[in-house]
């Protein structure tokens, strides 16, 4: 499986990149959102986790995007945002799930593997 990590934190991005690895999972990680939109048309990614708040623009920009592009991709946001404005709007917006920060890595691989077999159309 092919993760597409697109987070601006240094320590954060690296943690949950030594957590993808670990779990088997391949990554490609960046910290900008032109960066993101840029490594999501070049590759073939099976999920992509995605923050909001991003040094170049709001994650949102990304995700309408790669829904115009790559509509099948899910999208899990990771974000610290966790206003009910915030949260309907990455889910109406194409989002296939919403991680407030800080959560914990289990339940994150978890939502990772849940969101791939969806896409999958597998149950």
């Amino acid at each position: 499986m092919n993760i597409l990590l697109i987070e601006d934190d240094l320590d954060l991005g690296a943690a949950l990149q030594r957590a993808l690895e670990q779990a088997g999972l391949e990554s490609v990680w960046v910290r900008r959102l032109c960066d993101g939109l840029e490594t999501a048309e070049r590759g073939d990614f099976d999920c992509v986790l995605l923050d909001i708040n991003l040094p170049d623009g709001e994650g949102f920009v990304f995700l309408e995007k790669l829904r115009r592009q790559f509509s099948s991709v899910p999208v899990i946001v990771m974000t610290a945002r966790d206003a009910l404005d915030d949260r309907l709007r990455a889910l109406n917006g194409g989002a296939d799930d919403y991680v407030i920060k800080p959560f914990l890595l289990p339940e994150l691989m978890a939502r990772i593997h849940v969101a791939v077999r969806r896409a999958a159309g597998q149950a």
